[in-house]
């Protein structure tokens, strides 16, 4: 599934072609906003569906999308990352229970390589999410945003309260697919 609508109407009107964004998870949004700004550089932790998006922006000849898979690693003791957050679940920290042993840490990094600042836009729709919302915070211009796609799951109240000091707006509808579903995509303007 895809953004709820009313986030992609977001996106529609705020994306320029001079704007920066970093998407942690892939799909059709990669391909959404690449069409719509300047860079996009996204990292994409399964190697199937990075397969797979690689050949839509291929046959989309979309070329100003770095597209970075950086699989999961996988041991018994799950690693910290540098700034000390265990890092071994699907969706959330700390939800160890449904993956122990699994640990994102490559994947929450791929933005490191990046100055403070560099992005107008962080998308956070994969693994891993309190971890990389950490790390994308201080990656994102003033006057730029945070995006959560799926912030009304009820795992993802770690990742809701790491944000509070930030003005949040919720986008709230049916997103793509069959049935129907219905969720919240919340956004932060980084001030």
């Amino acid at each position: 599934r895809g953004l709820p609508f009313v986030a992609t109407n977001w996106l529609r009107t705020y994306l320029r072609p001079d704007m920066k964004v970093f998407e942690y998870g892939s799909g059709a949004s990669t391909i959404f906003m690449a069409q719509r700004a300047g860079e996009v550089f996204t990292v994409e932790h399964d190697k199937l569906w990075h397969a797979v998006v690689s050949e839509a922006l291929q046959q989309r000849d979309i070329t100003n999308c770095v597209y970075q898979l950086r699989e999961p690693s996988f041991d018994q003791e799950g690693p910290s990352t540098s700034s000390g957050d265990r890092v071994r679940t699907l969706i959330a920290d700390p939800s160890e229970r449904e993956n122990p042993g699994v640990h994102f840490d490559s994947y929450i990094a791929a933005i490191d390589i990046h100055p403070v600042e560099t992005f107008d836009l962080v998308l956070v729709d994969g693994r891993a999410r309190l971890a990389c919302m950490k790390r994308a915070v201080p990656k994102i211009k003033k006057g730029g945003y945070l995006m959560l796609d799926n912030a009304n799951d009820g795992r993802l109240v770690d990742c809701l309260e790491l944000m509070r000091s930030y003005h949040r707006s919720d986008l709230h509808g049916i997103a793509p697919g069959w049935p129907p579903a219905r969720w919240t995509t919340a956004l932060w303007e980084i001030a």
